[in-house]
Protein backbone atom coordinates (compact mmCIF):
# COMPACT_ATOMS: atom_id res chain seq x y z
CA UNK A 1 0.00 0.00 0.00
CA UNK A 2 2.75 2.45 0.96
CA UNK A 3 4.78 1.52 -2.11
CA UNK A 4 1.83 2.26 -4.41
CA UNK A 5 1.21 5.64 -2.80
CA UNK A 6 4.89 6.53 -2.96
CA UNK A 7 5.17 5.61 -6.64
CA UNK A 8 1.98 7.47 -7.56
CA UNK A 9 3.24 10.51 -5.61
CA UNK A 10 6.52 10.46 -7.53
CA UNK A 11 4.69 10.18 -10.85
CA UNK A 12 2.37 13.06 -9.94
CA UNK A 13 5.30 15.27 -8.95
CA UNK A 14 6.99 14.52 -12.29
CA UNK A 15 3.78 15.33 -14.18
CA UNK A 16 3.40 18.57 -12.20
CA UNK A 17 6.98 19.60 -12.95
CA UNK A 18 6.52 18.79 -16.63
CA UNK A 19 3.36 20.86 -16.96
CA UNK A 20 4.66 23.79 -14.90
CA UNK A 21 7.97 23.91 -16.75
CA UNK A 22 6.32 23.68 -20.16
CA UNK A 23 3.85 26.46 -19.26
CA UNK A 24 1.62 28.06 -21.87
CA UNK A 25 -1.24 26.05 -23.30
CA UNK A 26 -0.21 22.81 -21.59
CA UNK A 27 -0.33 24.42 -18.15
CA UNK A 28 -3.56 26.26 -18.98
CA UNK A 29 -5.36 23.10 -20.10
CA UNK A 30 -4.00 21.07 -17.17
CA UNK A 31 -5.23 23.64 -14.66
CA UNK A 32 -8.60 23.81 -16.46
CA UNK A 33 -8.98 20.02 -16.22
CA UNK A 34 -7.99 20.05 -12.55
CA UNK A 35 -10.50 22.83 -11.88
CA UNK A 36 -13.28 20.89 -13.58
CA UNK A 37 -12.40 17.78 -11.55
CA UNK A 38 -12.33 19.84 -8.36
CA UNK A 39 -15.67 21.45 -9.19
CA UNK A 40 -17.16 18.00 -9.79
CA UNK A 41 -15.93 16.80 -6.42
CA UNK A 42 -17.37 19.89 -4.75
CA UNK A 43 -20.70 19.36 -6.54
CA UNK A 44 -20.89 15.83 -5.17
CA UNK A 45 -19.91 16.76 -1.63
CA UNK A 46 -22.30 19.72 -1.41
CA UNK A 47 -25.22 17.75 -2.90
CA UNK A 48 -25.52 19.78 -6.11
CA UNK A 49 -25.22 16.50 -7.99
CA UNK A 50 -27.55 13.84 -6.68
CA UNK A 51 -27.62 10.67 -8.76
CA UNK A 52 -27.03 11.81 -12.31
CA UNK A 53 -26.08 14.96 -14.18
CA UNK A 54 -28.45 17.88 -13.80
CA UNK A 55 -28.79 21.32 -15.33
CA UNK A 56 -27.39 23.10 -12.29
CA UNK A 57 -24.21 21.04 -12.38
CA UNK A 58 -23.76 21.54 -16.12
CA UNK A 59 -24.22 25.29 -15.64
CA UNK A 60 -21.53 25.20 -12.93
CA UNK A 61 -19.09 23.45 -15.26
CA UNK A 62 -19.93 25.97 -17.98
CA UNK A 63 -19.24 28.76 -15.48
CA UNK A 64 -15.74 27.43 -14.81
CA UNK A 65 -15.05 27.17 -18.55
CA UNK A 66 -16.41 30.69 -19.18
CA UNK A 67 -14.11 32.08 -16.50
CA UNK A 68 -11.11 30.28 -17.98
CA UNK A 69 -11.96 31.68 -21.41
CA UNK A 70 -12.02 35.16 -19.89
CA UNK A 71 -8.50 34.55 -18.57
CA UNK A 72 -7.29 34.35 -22.16
CA UNK A 73 -8.26 38.00 -22.67
CA UNK A 74 -5.83 39.20 -19.95
CA UNK A 75 -8.20 41.89 -18.70
CA UNK A 76 -9.74 41.81 -15.20
CA UNK A 77 -12.87 43.50 -16.55
CA UNK A 78 -13.71 40.42 -18.62
CA UNK A 79 -13.05 38.15 -15.66
CA UNK A 80 -15.54 40.10 -13.55
CA UNK A 81 -18.05 40.00 -16.40
CA UNK A 82 -17.57 36.24 -16.63
CA UNK A 83 -18.36 35.85 -12.93
CA UNK A 84 -21.46 38.02 -13.28
CA UNK A 85 -22.56 35.97 -16.31
CA UNK A 86 -22.00 32.77 -14.32
CA UNK A 87 -24.17 34.08 -11.49
CA UNK A 88 -26.90 35.16 -13.93
CA UNK A 89 -26.87 31.72 -15.58
CA UNK A 90 -27.17 29.97 -12.22
CA UNK A 91 -30.00 32.26 -11.16
CA UNK A 92 -31.77 31.63 -14.46
CA UNK A 93 -31.56 27.88 -13.89
CA UNK A 94 -32.86 28.39 -10.34
CA UNK A 95 -35.79 30.59 -11.42
CA UNK A 96 -36.90 28.71 -14.54
CA UNK A 97 -36.74 25.28 -12.88
CA UNK A 98 -37.95 26.49 -9.49
CA UNK A 99 -39.38 23.52 -7.69
CA UNK A 100 -36.55 21.26 -8.84
CA UNK A 101 -33.62 23.05 -7.11
CA UNK A 102 -33.40 24.94 -3.86
CA UNK A 103 -31.08 27.68 -2.64
CA UNK A 104 -28.97 25.15 -0.75
CA UNK A 105 -27.90 23.76 -4.11
CA UNK A 106 -27.46 27.02 -6.04
CA UNK A 107 -25.17 28.69 -3.50
CA UNK A 108 -22.65 25.81 -3.46
CA UNK A 109 -22.70 25.75 -7.26
CA UNK A 110 -21.60 29.39 -7.37
CA UNK A 111 -19.13 28.72 -4.56
CA UNK A 112 -17.58 25.94 -6.65
CA UNK A 113 -17.14 28.33 -9.58
CA UNK A 114 -15.50 30.97 -7.42
CA UNK A 115 -13.45 28.69 -5.18
CA UNK A 116 -12.18 26.15 -7.67
CA UNK A 117 -12.49 28.06 -10.94
CA UNK A 118 -11.22 31.46 -9.79
CA UNK A 119 -8.92 30.79 -6.84
CA UNK A 120 -7.07 27.79 -8.28
CA UNK A 121 -5.58 29.65 -11.28
CA UNK A 122 -4.34 32.35 -8.90
CA UNK A 123 -1.68 29.91 -7.69
CA UNK A 124 -0.56 29.26 -11.25
CA UNK A 125 -0.56 32.86 -12.50
CA UNK A 126 2.74 33.87 -10.78
CA UNK A 127 4.44 30.78 -12.24
CA UNK A 128 3.20 31.72 -15.73
CA UNK A 129 4.35 35.30 -15.25
CA UNK A 130 7.82 34.17 -14.18
CA UNK A 131 8.05 31.81 -17.15
CA UNK A 132 6.98 34.52 -19.63
CA UNK A 133 9.38 37.14 -18.24
CA UNK A 134 12.43 34.99 -17.64
CA UNK A 135 15.57 35.17 -19.71
CA UNK A 136 15.25 31.47 -20.54
CA UNK A 137 11.68 31.57 -21.93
Amino acid sequence: MFKTRLLSGIVLVLVALLTICSGGTVLYMTVLCLSLIGAGELFRVMKVREDKWNLLEITGYAGVVIFYLSLLLHDPMYQMLALILDLVLLMAVYVFTYPKYNANQVMPAFFAIVYVGVCFPMYIRPVCWMAENSMYG
